[in-house]
């Protein structure tokens, strides 16, 4: 990933967070937050600036890795319940149940 990414996904948020106060981030930014490298600490650190959490902390790939996403800030709470399903292929999808 290179580093033009974090420059403009943290001006992403900068907009972002200055006109939402809440948010969703949702998608695959194809990231592996379940090990350690100079991208994932990128990642982790731009994420914290912004008050953000990743809301899943279970492994969704048949080799143990965990999503990147969704994310969203530290003070929502609209994520009530997450599960995975059997895996269709290497990964296995992540059903959220989310209250507005």
């Amino acid at each position: 990933m290179s580093s033009s990414f974090f420059v403009d996904f943290h001006d992403l948020l900068e907009n972002v967070v200055t006109i939402y106060s809440e948010f969703f981030i949702l998608g695959d930014l194809d990231l592996h937050l379940d090990t350690q490298s100079t991208t994932i600490s990128t990642f982790n650190d731009i994420s914290a600036s912004f008050d953000l959490k990743q809301n899943v902390s279970f492994s969704i790939h048949i080799h143990g890795h965990r999503p990147d996403l969704p994310i969203t800030r530290f003070t929502q709470d609209y994520i009530h319940t997450l599960t995975d399903t059997d895996g269709l292929s290497d990964h296995f999808a992540v059903i959220a149940e989310i209250t507005f």
